[in-house]
């Protein structure tokens, strides 16, 4: 993936462009569900977002799975960044479905694994009709 040009930004350093060069929009495809979470999940680690990804590819519905802290990583130094994290709540066991079009389908907690792996499933096949 290429980084994006943001040198023409005058009030940016040096430190700054290279650290704004990728989003976390650009994990997501424009043909696939893209689900974001922690490598340290317990719905990860249990292997239940794994099912649930391929349940959804059983039904031709293809999810990309990115972790953090395995595929991608955020740069803490950006304000924004830290804030991002801490929002979505990747680090305390959320996971965020990221629909095509780059808008959010939902947020899911770890509480229950069962309910929460059931819940994203079927809300990916009900927003396309499913």
């Amino acid at each position: 993936m290429l980084p994006v040009d943001v040198s023409y930004i005058r009030e940016l350093s040096t430190q700054d462009i290279n650290a704004r060069q990728y989003s976390a929009l650009d994990l997501c495809r424009p043909d696939a569900f893209t689900a974001l979470a922690h490598m340290d999940s317990k719905i990860v680690l249990s292997g239940t977002l794994t099912q649930v990804q391929q349940e959804l590819k059983d039904r031709k519905v293809p999810l990309e799975m990115y972790l953090l802290g395995r595929d991608f990583d955020i740069e803490r130094s950006i304000q924004s960044g830290s804030k991002w994290v801490d929002l979505l709540g990747l680090e305390r066991g959320r996971v965020v479905v990221v629909r095509p079009d780059q808008h959010i389908l939902g947020v899911w907690e770890e509480r229950d694994l069962k309910h929460s792996a059931d819940s994203l499933k079927n809300s990916v096949l009900s927003h396309l009709g499913l």
